[in-house]
């Protein structure tokens, strides 16, 4: 696995990790539709359960691709979190450049027209740009090529201004599949956005490309937003909610039990209790 670059800004504080001047990047390119087993979920409810990312999970199963000496994420409680996700939220901040970039992703793979409902939650602090907000973006394959599916909530009225975007607030995006969604590239019959239109809904999508498959998820900024600092939480995929926040310990044999175990970021159980008896931790 890629292993990210920790590093710590005064300037900035918080609580967590902060990640910088890494090029490492989730390679969801170098896998191909033929060397996957593509997993189906039930799609009818929006969330079926929540898995925590903490710090822990950068360089295992989530992966940085952060440009910029000055850019990077972190896991802080300056603006709390959503209801229901924790203390902590997952910072994406970029340097005064614009080829500046800091996203936080990792594989899947599951058919694209099993990915459910899609939503998640963003924040602006005060001091950005008025359209500042973290994009939501899936690596998708298909038959003869490949694209980036790129979600951003300044898009969402259609012209591109920054009034889908409220600064100083947790605002919730749902049912983002049927939303604005523009292409990385012209490929399987999509048209490239470069940023913006044309845009296409999941449905449209699938339209082109019915047996598409979503290899990766990403929350991030891109290149051509400088000197951002925006948060997001509560990303919502194929029936997983992935709640950032700080690791936590269970305290006693009781706070792993009843599913409890989930929320301190194991696996089962079993993996919960013997960490509480032996400080052995297989998260």
């Amino acid at each position: 696995m890629i292993h990210s670059l920790i590093k710590m800004i005064g300037m900035i504080a918080m609580i967590g990790i902060i990640v910088v001047g890494c090029e490492s990047v989730v390679d969801y390119e170098s896998q191909t539709q033929e060397s996957i087993e593509v997993q189906t979920f039930n799609s009818t409810s929006n969330s079926s359960h929540i898995e925590l990312v903490t710090e822990d999970n950068i360089g295992d199963d989530w992966d940085s691709n952060i440009v910029g000496e000055n850019s990077g994420i972190a896991f802080t409680t300056d603006y709390s979190a959503p209801t229901g996700l924790g203390d902590a939220a997952l910072l994406l901040f970029t340097e005064n450049n614009t080829s500046a970039r800091a996203e936080l992703g990792t594989s899947v793979n599951v058919r694209l027209d099993e990915v459910g409902s899609l939503n998640y939650w963003t924040y602006q602090p005060a001091g950005n740009p008025d359209l500042a907000a973290v994009a939501y973006k899936m690596y998708v394959t298909f038959d003869g090529g490949w694209t980036f599916l790129i979600y951003e909530p300044y898009w969402q009225n259609g012209t591109g201004d920054a009034a889908p975007v409220v600064s100083g607030e947790w605002q919730y995006w749902e049912n983002m599949e049927n939303g604005n969604w523009w292409s990385s590239k012209t490929s399987g019959g999509l048209d490239a956005g470069l940023g913006g239109p044309p845009f296409y809904s999941l449905d449209e999508v699938l339209a082109l490309q019915p047996d598409a498959v979503v290899q990766g998820i990403q929350l991030g900024i891109g290149s051509y937003n400088p000197d951002w600092s925006v948060l997001a939480d509560g990303m919502t995929f194929a029936g997983t909610s992935y709640d950032f926040d700080l690791a936590q310990d269970p305290a006693n044999k009781m706070e792993c039990k009843n599913g409890a175990w989930e929320e301190f970021g194991f696996s089962n159980q079993g993996q919960c209790i013997r960490f509480v008896n032996t400080g052995q931790d297989s998260r």
